[in-house]
């Protein structure tokens, strides 16, 4: 009789072929079950709740965008002294995409997410009663680090909760609410300043993802796909399958994918994404990453102050970035998400990156303090386009990557991304506006060349 080995959790066999009759009766495959489930409120209710912590992290991650006006008023600084706060947020950014998918595959997603919102609310909280230019360096790096670390696992997590043909969709909605989140701290911000300045709207922002918090730690549950790699947590995935709709007997023994790659999963690691032909498009995929989020970041840090410094008034800079941008960037990925789906990912990326340089360019061919309502619809699309893209890139790794890379995958490149964001937070502090639109403009340039030297493309969804 074959004897059973067991990897990470997951049961296999010598000889699988030969295995008795009633071993293999008892294996429940835990990716083809979630796979082609129907999609049930459970689930949805899962995508929302992991959605929500996305929203409330953008909103405070986006904060000091819309304060360091206020600041430079109040702690009479020029805005170049606080490109190091704004530096070492996009640090702590990178830091935490980089660091959550290997701490996601060690201890589970929902305790990452966990640990993230408490971080994210306590930071920007005390970041309301900072008086020093180190003390909101080290606040802000920790919101970064908090956010960073979110977003692949929030991604990751949905998609492994969501039913294959509805996957795509499950990872757009997370990345979605970055657009969302930036809208809303435009409110809030308008809201906080008559109650008592900059400072509560950090207060108020900070209190909610604490809130948030506790409420999933009572309704979040782990990903099936996580608990099927540890025979200890074997009983309660039981109970969650079958709140899920999906019965399994005492006697289950649950594969994850497949046993080739939970015996290839011990082989993975960085090295694994040059290796079997992905170097190419890995490297393509960090371009776009890196140059897409740095254009994007640019604008959420530096925008403001930039048409400040143009004569543009407070007030209409923070419409153009919280309202036009933002509104234009939530349209653009449910738009390039869509439109994704029903023409495949290659041609509808090349045309938001062209897109998204012709619209930036557009601003220096006239005086945005003198023409307020063009300036504003021309980055309204700057961020439909550059938004749309960053939407299809988490199902792009996803479907570049196979499932014993998956992880590792989807957490560097996003951390590759997140490095873009410290280039532009240094840079946009030292540049002209000028220069900087250029910048913005030059980052699409070379994201829609990248695209295009990119081979594996996600293909359209063919409706049988």
């Amino acid at each position: 009789m074959q004897q059973p080995v067991f990897k990470k959790g997951v049961m296999m066999l010598s000889d699988p072929e030969n295995a008795p009759a009633s071993t293999q009766a008892d294996k429940f495959n835990i990716d083809e079950a979630l796979d082609n489930a129907p999609l049930s409120l459970l689930i949805v209710a899962i995508i929302i709740a992991i959605a929500l912590a996305v929203v409330l992290e953008a909103v405070n991650n986006n904060l000091l965008g819309l304060a360091i006006p206020k600041l430079v008023d109040d702690w009479h600084l020029p805005r170049e002294a606080f490109k190091y706060a704004v530096t070492f947020s996009m640090i702590g950014m990178a830091s935490g995409a980089f660091v959550s998918g290997f701490i996601a595959d060690k201890i589970g997603r929902r305790a990452v997410i966990l640990l993230t919102l408490p971080i994210c609310g306590l930071a920007t909280i005390v970041t309301g009663a900072c008086q020093t230019m180190t003390m909101l360096i080290i606040l802000r790096f920790f919101v970064g680090f908090s956010f960073g670390g979110l977003l692949p696992v929030a991604s990751s997590t949905a998609a492994e909760f969501a039913p294959v043909r509805y996957r795509t969709m499950a990872v757009t909605v997370p990345i979605v609410c970055i657009a969302l989140g930036t809208i809303l701290a435009g409110f809030l911000f308008n809201l906080a300043l008559p109650l008592g300045g900059w400072r509560y709207a950090f207060y108020i922002g900070g209190l909610l993802p604490l809130v948030l918090c506790v409420i999933l730690f009572f309704a979040l549950p782990e990903s099936p796909r996580f608990m099927a790699q540890s025979r200890k947590k074997w009983p309660a995935l039981r109970l969650l399958l079958r709140r899920l709709g999906h019965e399994t007997g005492e006697k289950a023994v649950f594969a994850d994918a497949a046993d080739e790659a939970a015996a290839k999963a011990q082989k993975g690691g960085i090295k694994a994404l040059f290796q079997n032909g992905l170097a190419h498009d890995t490297i393509a995929i960090w371009i776009v990453s890196f140059f897409g989020i740095a254009g994007l970041y640019a604008v959420y840090m530096w925008l403001p102050a930039m048409l400040g410094a143009e004569g543009v008034s407070e007030a209409a800079a923070r419409t153009a970035m919280s309202y036009w941008f933002s509104t234009g960037g939530f349209i653009g990925a449910l738009l390039c998400a869509w439109a994704c789906a029903r023409f495949g990912s290659r041609k509808v990326m090349v045309v938001f990156a062209i897109g998204g340089a012709v619209s930036v360019f557009a601003l220096l061919t006239f005086n945005v303090k003198e023409h307020l309502l063009p300036m504003s619809a021309f980055l309204g699309l700057y961020g439909l386009f550059n938004n749309g893209i960053q939407v299809p890139l988490y199902a792009i790794f996803a479907h570049l990557y196979p499932t014993y890379i998956r992880a590792t995958g989807s957490s560097i490149a996003s951390s590759i991304g997140k490095t873009g964001t410290i280039f532009a937070a240094y840079i946009g502090g030292i540049v002209s506006v000028t220069e900087y639109f250029i910048m913005l403009g030059l980052c699409m340039v070379v994201v829609t060349a990248a695209l295009l030297f990119f081979r594996r493309h996600i293909p359209p969804i063919v409706k049988k």
